[in-house]
């Protein structure tokens, strides 16, 4: 489809969208960037909104759905996920996970999503393509709510009356720890970087099995380093904040900000020094009994939001993990909040300035700043996942849970699974388009088989030296077991969808999730650090078919493995989507037809994407040889009503055509 039709009918697309809950449609266009410390790509859209001086994508649960319209300006395919958000429908790919070439954006085209809005909290919009994310790709988006859960000791006035401050953690120019470091950040430095870590993919092999029985102790750097680390696009970001005019007697004592943290990098997790008076309310999205503490890690994906009763100008500072080292000045960065006004002091008597560059609590808790500045950070932990509980308490048991085990191996991250990966080619690959779509499988990459409804626990044992965040898309999952306890906890720590798994030891950590997503179909759990992921560091949960659950699941012969599986999965869409593409001229020409032309264009335009949605069941049966999913007599009643409101438009049709 060519790029001036494909942006019609995108528009059209977007019109036909059923707006259940009335949600705003909005366009985002990915298209170069500036080019500045290699951002070479951007979103940019109208609807983006200032957080705090930072654009983000803001919308509120009341829409009822958010509806997307991404325009692709790039000179490679993309696709677009959005971190944290469980869609319950993939037929086309609303994930945003390439798992099929048809679900990406070719360079002109453009792809319209819409979500129920299930969800509130902080999250962000990223390229799941390569290192595109890392090259700029990225937006936070902003889901308010309406009120928190009953009960939960912060009331929605509070909240609603609290300022938002955002902290986006970035870094920028990376270069190989075993490279002279770049006097200069090249634009495709990272695809250097990753060119250079291939050359030692092939040694992995001749020692895996080595690698695979061994436990490594704690590495002492990352693999990749940079140059910049950042919040905000800056490694010192100022935020002054106005408060609104009150009469003296509603003055409150202090004011709240409500800092989202995002952890947006491609590699990098940061040691995070709170402000004192703050209080963590969500992490990942969902509500946490409030919890105090002076620092949080936050690993590569994960956001918390932390409500900070500020009474003077406060400081959040980050460090790039440093390990044994004392983090350097370029490590190191910070967000700093600054009021206009005066505030009442929390002490009687007396009035402080909350403008005032020296005055201001920037210690977290009973931690000096110059503590921070003077010791390493360590190595990132998941002991947050030991203190945090969720809010409210559900009473979900997995003592009959059926398990996993994978043991994180390999180098680099490849080959880093159970000693196997599944590598997704890169844009320049489907650009030459024809052929297999290229996802290579090394090893023997395997499956976890869900049913719908069940309990699933994976346990990650990391025999790697370096700490890894893992990501389950689709799913939330929680913790019962952290590698500092090495024991079953109770069955409340925080749902989470994405969590740190530490390095060295053979760390481990068993997480647990219900399969309860309706889409069915795959999900991927993978590792968020961008070079592990690009190596392999990918696995795939699978809902089995109905024909697999009836009976045994049929033993697959080792020659159709998971790749081979997926090849045919993408060809079976290109299929359908080719043989749903002959309508699009047609099409656009009965939209510059008219007003009335153009309804009936709307029409085809939804009907595709539901023939496409429905092909996508049809086809995973096919991929993994199970027979086809069977359609409900109410399903086959709303396909004939369909039918017949198809030829109903063909009449019209033929009334507007000349």
């Amino acid at each position: 489809m060519r790029a001036g039709p494909a942006l019609l009918l995108a528009a059209l697309a977007a019109l036909a969208a059923p707006a259940t809950g009335g949600g705003e449609h909005r366009t985002i266009w990915l298209e170069p960037g500036d080019e500045h410390l290699g951002v070479t790509l951007r979103m940019r859209s109208d609807a983006f909104s200032l957080v705090g001086g930072v654009r983000a994508l803001v919308v509120h649960e009341d829409e009822g759905e958010l509806r997307l319209t991404y325009c692709n300006r790039l000179a490679d395919h993309t696709i677009v996920h959005i971190h944290g958000i469980n869609p319950q429908e993939n037929g086309d790919g609303q994930d945003g996970f390439p798992l099929v070439r048809s679900w990406t954006i070719a360079p002109g085209e453009s792809k319209h999503v819409q979500y129920a809005l299930r969800q509130t909290g902080t999250y962000f919009l990223h390229s799941h393509l390569f290192m595109q994310q890392h090259h700029g790709l990225v937006m936070p988006l902003i889901i308010r709510e309406r009120a928190p859960p009953p009960g939960f000791g912060i009331g929605a006035a509070e909240l609603q009356r609290a300022h938002d401050a955002l902290v986006l953690l970035e870094e920028r120019c990376p270069y190989r720890e075993a490279d002279p470091k770049p006097a200069l950040c090249a634009s495709d430095q990272a695809e250097q970087v990753l060119q250079g870590m291939r050359h030692h993919w092939a040694k992995v092999e001749s020692s895996l099995e080595e690698t695979f029985q061994g436990c490594s102790d704690a590495g002492d750097g990352l693999d990749v380093q940079f140059l910049h680390h950042l919040v905000n696009g800056q490694q010192h970001y100022n935020l002054t904040i106005d408060p609104p005019q009150r009469p003296p007697q509603d003055t409150p004592a202090s004011e709240l900000v409500r800092v989202r943290i995002l952890n947006g990098a491609s590699m990098t997790s940061y040691k995070v020094f709170l402000p004192s008076n703050s209080t963590i309310i969500k992490a990942d999205g969902s509500w946490v009994v409030p919890q105090s503490l002076p620092h949080v890690w936050v690993g590569v994906g994960q956001r918390y939001e932390v409500l900070v009763r500020a009474t003077s100008a406060f400081m959040l500072s980050a460090a790039a993990e440093s390990f044994t080292h004392v983090p350097l000045p370029h490590e190191r960065a910070s967000l700093r909040v600054a009021f206009n006004t005066p505030v009442p002091d929390t002490a009687p008597g007396g009035r402080r300035s909350r403008g005032s560059s020296g005055s201001g609590s920037s210690s977290s808790g009973s931690t000096d700043v110059l503590d921070q500045l003077l010791a390493a950070t360590g190595t990132a932990d998941d002991s947050i996942d030991g203190v945090l509980e969720q809010f409210p308490p559900e009473a979900v048991s997995f003592a009959d849970a059926e398990n996993y085990t994978y043991r994180i191996t390999g180098h680099h991250g490849y080959m880093s699974l159970n000693g196997s990966g599944v590598i997704f080619p890169e844009p320049a690959a489907m650009r030459a388009g024809g052929g297999d779509y290229g996802v290579r499988c090394v090893g023997q990459p395997a499956e976890m088989v869900v049913r719908y409804g069940g309990k699933y626990c994976v346990t990650l044992i990391n025999a790697d030296a370096d700490a890894h965040v893992f990501h389950l898309h689709g799913h939330e999952m929680t913790t019962v077991e952290t590698s500092s306890a090495h024991a079953r906890r109770s069955q409340l720590a925080a749902w989470r969808d994405s969590v740190v798994v530490p390095g060295g030891n053979c760390a481990r950590r068993t997480v647990c999730f219900v399969a309860d997503n309706a889409a069915g179909g795959y999900w991927p759990m993978h590792c968020h650090m961008s070079y592990h992921l690009a190596a392999g560091m990918l696995l795939f949960l699978r809902y089995e078919e109905q024909s697999e659950a009836r009976g045994a699941r049929r033993e697959l012969p080792e020659a159709d493995g998971l790749c081979a599986r997926l090849a045919r999965l993408s060809r079976a869409h290109e299929l359908a989507q080719e043989k749903v593409r002959d309508w699009s001229i047609p099409l656009v020409v009965l939209a510059l037809m008219g007003a009335g032309a153009a309804c009936v264009a709307v029409g085809c335009v939804v009907r595709r994407r539901r023939k496409q949605a429905r092909y996508y069941n049809m086809s995973l049966s096919a991929a993994v040889g199970s027979a086809p999913v069977t359609h409900s007599s109410g399903e086959r009643e709303r396909e004939e009503s369909e039918r017949e409101r198809e030829r109903e438009r063909e009449r019209e049709r033929a009334m507007v055509m000349p």
